[in-house]
């Protein structure tokens, strides 16, 4: 494998930069994004991971620090109680401090509405993508 040096203190900036401004904005908000009954859920996260093993190798261990971002919007409609809709995107991207060819970005769209009609009749339906 091929070990690429980086340097850890531009990515330490830039994630703490990237949090500061996509925590901050939604927390002034107080999460209370809405357009009529429409309502926007923003959110992020941030996991730093230590791993003494990259590769599972039991000889020529390998470690290295992953950062993880996971930024999220979901969009919720509720009408009346039992009806709703709701719909968003996740995604994932880590990136390893010095093997830097593992850094790797996932996607996940996903979708979930619920009809209750005043006869008793109640579906749900999820998809996750």
């Amino acid at each position: 494998m091929i070990k690429r040096k980086s340097c850890p203190i531009k990515i330490y900036l830039s994630v703490m930069w990237l949090l500061f401004s996509f925590v901050a904005i939604p927390s002034a908000l107080g999460g209370n994004i809405r357009l009529g009954k429409l309502t926007v859920e923003p959110g992020i996260t941030y996991q730093g991971e230590y791993n003494d093993n990259v590769f599972l190798e039991n000889e020529n261990k390998d470690s290295d620090f992953l950062h993880t971002l996971a930024p999220s919007v979901v969009l919720k409609y509720e009408g009346r109680p039992g009806n709703y809709f709701s719909t968003g995107y996740r995604m994932k991207f880590t990136s390893y401090s010095d093997f830097n060819d593992n850094n790797h970005q996932m996607h996940n769209p996903f979708v979930s509405f619920g009809i209750k009609t005043p006869a008793g009749f109640y579906t749900r339906t999820d998809a996750q993508y």
